[in-house]
């Protein structure tokens, strides 16, 4: 949705799942639940107040909040897991191309990128 317009109003996960919200959105809110860096994974029943408090104050600043700006050209690749690999096509409906276990391609807009072939 934040591709398409939407605001991206809260991202509720990790330090991980926060640093990639912000690069979709700098604006948006940021609730904690947990850091396996610190060793820190609470209960549902201690991240609950975490989610509930923080997605309010989120609300509260929704005047604030973006969705994706993206302008120029998508890069978009897909690598696969140990064991497998890719059987590229004699050709296929993209600018793009494909290694053994990557496939890569460019399109002029995320919804495009996102696009079945």
């Amino acid at each position: 949705m934040c591709f398409n317009g939407t605001p991206y109003v809260a991202n509720i996960g990790c330090a991980a799942s926060h640093r990639e919200a912000i690069e979709l959105s700098p604006n948006v809110s940021c609730i904690s639940v947990k850091d396996k860096l610190n060793k820190w994974e609470p209960s549902p029943k201690e991240t609950y107040p975490l989610i509930y408090n923080g997605v309010l104050e989120a609300l509260k600043a929704i005047d604030n909040k973006t969705a994706y700006e993206h302008t120029g050209i998508c890069s978009c690749s897909l690598g696969l897991s140990e064991g497998y690999k890719f059987s590229a096509p004699d050709s296929f409906p993209w600018k793009g191309g494909f290694t053994e276990r990557e496939a890569f391609l460019q399109a002029p807009d995320i919804e495009i990128a996102l696009m079945p072939a």
